[in-house]
């Protein structure tokens, strides 16, 4: 591995705030819209595929920016450490306001969900008022932990692969998170549904969408990704193809049938395209719209939107009288995502300001190396 820094590849910056964007989406349709239009007309698909699709985009490009930015000198405990600063303030905060909201509205916190979702390890449990408790958006945090915690070992095992054999080990990667449906199509209880009408079980769910273990093979794929570049055995595909390439896969994906739905094979070639053509124009300095200011900064705080936008959307829907059993103007559901929208990036910017800068800066490196002009290696690419 070699010491030199590579340069920062803003375009993934600015895709962070898309997937986010994603996340965000889906949730605030999901509780806005009314059931009698979204079940009606089959629109449940289309909201929750959205959804997945940007968590996927997120566990791939995990992988892939803290292996572009990884160094030789770089000890284990450091990255750790820079990683514990990164995940936990702005999970500790956001779930301390998610149980005053609890307390405000007069709803019980269970301890049985609390604690494991302070420790990061909720995505484990199958229950899912113990891996969507408190609040729910943070089971993807529990998986980013894991991936985390075997980074060094993933990446040591991934760094001694020949370059001429990365791309079969990308294929084979591939293969696995295929063969993940197929598992839990075969191997496990498809009944009790997780809702009526739904043609898998809860356990099927889990260990497709939660399960930290199964959801490793698109962080995995994101460093084979990040090694293929790096050795230059990238293929010359551009920007501009693989983004028209992701709405095919996308509607292909709602045609997925059972398990398969909520499976996010269709979807991991659009992104790994997306994700290597974007860090390629930005290498050949091509300009494209994701790397200008406004998508840099807004990729910035995507982090810290993605924390706060699902307790913004439900307590703020509660709020403002939106009931999913009425049949609401669907105009007035979908106008709603501006100001749900704005609200959740100022909450977002002062997140970022005031808890995840600071804790970076003062913590994330021993007080010897913050003395130093160095600068923080895997912020680099797209300031993780």
């Amino acid at each position: 591995m070699d010491t030199t820094a590579r340069p920062a590849l803003n375009s993934l910056t600015g895709m962070r705030f898309v997937a986010a964007f994603l996340v965000f989406f889906t949730h605030v349709l999901s509780r806005l819209i009314p059931n009698s239009y979204v079940y009606a007309d089959g629109l449940d698909a289309f909201w929750q595929t959205t959804g997945r699709v940007g968590v996927s985009f997120f566990f791939i490009l995990s992988g892939f920016v803290l292996t572009w930015s990884a160094r030789a000198s770089d000890s284990v405990w450091s990255f750790w450490r820079r990683r514990v600063c990164k995940l936990f303030p702005n999970h500790l905060v956001t779930a301390f306001a998610a149980v005053v909201l609890f307390l405000v509205t007069g709803q019980a916190v269970s301890g049985e969900a609390l604690i494991p979702n302070l420790l990061l390890i909720h995505a484990w449990f199958p229950a899912l008022e113990i891996s969507f408790g408190i609040n729910p958006v943070s089971w993807s945090l529990a998986c980013e932990a894991f991936f985390y915690l075997c980074f060094p070992l993933f990446l040591f095992w991934i760094s001694g692969i020949r370059p001429e054999r990365l791309w079969a080990w990308a294929a084979v990667v591939f293969a696995a998170i295929w063969a993940v449906p197929v598992v839990a199509d075969l191997l496990l209880p498809s009944s009790p549904p997780l809702i009526p009408g739904l043609e898998y079980s809860a356990i099927q769910d889990w260990f497709l969408y939660t399960f930290p273990a199964t959801r490793s093979l698109e962080f995995i794929l994101g460093i084979i990704l990040a090694r293929i570049l790096i050795t230059g055995r990238w293929i010359n595909v551009g920007l501009l193809p693989a983004v028209l390439l992701f709405p095919v896969f996308f509607v292909a994906s709602l045609f997925l049938p059972g398990v398969y739905a909520i499976s996010s094979s269709m979807m991991i070639l659009p992104l790994v395209l997306i994700i290597a053509s974007g860090a390629t124009a930005d290498l050949q300095q091509k300009r494209t719209f994701m790397r200008n200011r406004v998508m840099v900064w807004l990729g910035d705080v995507s982090f810290a939107l993605y924390m706060v936008h699902f307790l913004v959307i439900v307590y703020g829907a509660d709020l403002l009288g939106f009931s999913q059993t009425e049949d609401a103007p669907l105009g007035l559901a979908l106008f709603m995502i501006i100001p749900f929208l704005a609200v959740s990036l100022v909450l977002s910017w002062l997140l970022y300001r005031f808890v995840e800068l600071p804790v970076m800066r003062n913590w994330a490196r021993p007080a010897s190396a913050r003395r130093k002009p160095a600068t923080e290696p895997e912020q680099t690419p797209s300031r993780r």
